[in-house]
């Protein structure tokens, strides 16, 4: 199993940004609403998860007790093990349809596939999630939106 560990950025979040204010806030919701339709069931996040694949961790993130978070969208991006051809690849820690991805290798045709399995952060725990791939590795730190 390898470890993939990156450091957090300080960010603040202010809850009035997520308020929705005037006549469109309404419309917004419910175009949310269809695109998580359209995209499926939610994932099902992992509160004992299996260790093997690519362990994705935020080692120097510092949550306050009662805060949890998740990974939104995680980039990660794939070197095909039989030409090393590299290929990047968006998941979802949100919903299910998104959450694995299969390509063809653009060089030598082999079938490439990536998927997430997320984890619950929190206060005890750094662990982002699991990228288990096929036919490629993942190279690199992945790029995230938590």
């Amino acid at each position: 199993m390898s470890v993939i560990a990156a450091t957090a950025n300080e960010q603040t979040y202010d809850a009035a940004d997520d308020e929705g204010e005037g006549e469109g806030a309404g419309r917004e919701e419910r175009e949310d609403a269809d695109d998580d339709d359209a995209l499926g069931a939610p994932v099902t996040l992992e509160l004992q998860p299996v260790e093997r694949g690519t362990q994705v961790r935020l080692d120097a993130l510092s949550l306050a007790d009662a805060t949890t978070a998740r990974a939104a969208r995680l980039w990660v991006q794939l070197a095909c093990t039989r030409c090393a051809e590299e290929a990047d690849v968006q998941l979802s820690g949100l919903h299910e349809r998104e959450a694995e991805k299969k390509l063809w290798c653009v060089k030598c045709a082999a079938m490439l596939s990536a998927s997430l399995r997320p984890a619950m952060l929190h206060a005890h725990n750094a662990i982002l999630g699991h990228v288990d791939t096929a036919g490629g590795t993942g190279e690199g730190g992945p790029k995230m939106a938590v």
